[in-house]
């Protein structure tokens, strides 16, 4: 998706619609592959929007993802009070009580999705309330039996406001997230 391809390239991470090792798939376009496109797809680096993520799941392919399940992205307001992403991962650039505001929308609402990660998927941040309680996995990262490793965020992406979205701490974290 366009929108996603801006937001990476103001994290610094060049894109391309070319053939390479490290796959971005956002919104429904994924829909459109078949599963041996998709499983191909899974052996190598891929980072996944919410919808994208939605997709995939509901083909099967949940366990390559690290995912039992994920809810169709909802309006963010609607799923209570989340304050804020904490980015509590080091790895993946993160440190404690480091947070970065939910307020992702700017003239529309975010849409997010509830990911249920397997036990073997890494958390690398999660939405917390206003008291930064942490409510919910906000990205995962997963290693597939196929050889592939897989981010996805709990985020439509289509529905974030790249400068809302674009923060020294969110370049930090897919850059890290690129790199692995």
């Amino acid at each position: 998706g366009e929108s996603y391809m801006t937001q990476l390239e103001a994290c610094g991470i060049p894109t391309t619609y070319d053939d390479e090792s490290v796959i971005n798939a956002s919104g429904e376009s994924v829909a459109a592959f078949e599963d041996d496109e998709i499983r191909d797809m899974l052996r190598r680096g891929v980072l996944l929007d919410a919808v994208a993520a939605n997709v995939l799941v509901e083909r099967g392919f949940g366990r390559a993802i690290g995912l039992r399940s994920i809810t169709a992205p909802t309006n963010q307001y609607d799923m209570g009070p989340l304050g804020a992403e904490e980015f509590h991962d080091a790895a993946f650039g993160g440190a404690g009580q480091t947070y970065l505001t939910m307020t992702l929308g700017a003239d529309r609402e975010a849409r997010v999705s509830v990911l249920h990660p397997l036990s073997s998927a890494r958390v690398v941040s999660h939405l917390v309330d206003p008291d930064a309680r942490r409510l919910l996995p906000c990205m995962t990262a997963f290693e597939n039996r196929l050889g592939g490793r897989v981010v996805v965020m709990a985020t439509d992406q289509s529905s974030v406001n790249a400068v809302s979205y674009h923060r020294p701490l969110r370049t930090r974290q897919m850059q890290n997230i690129t790199n692995w």
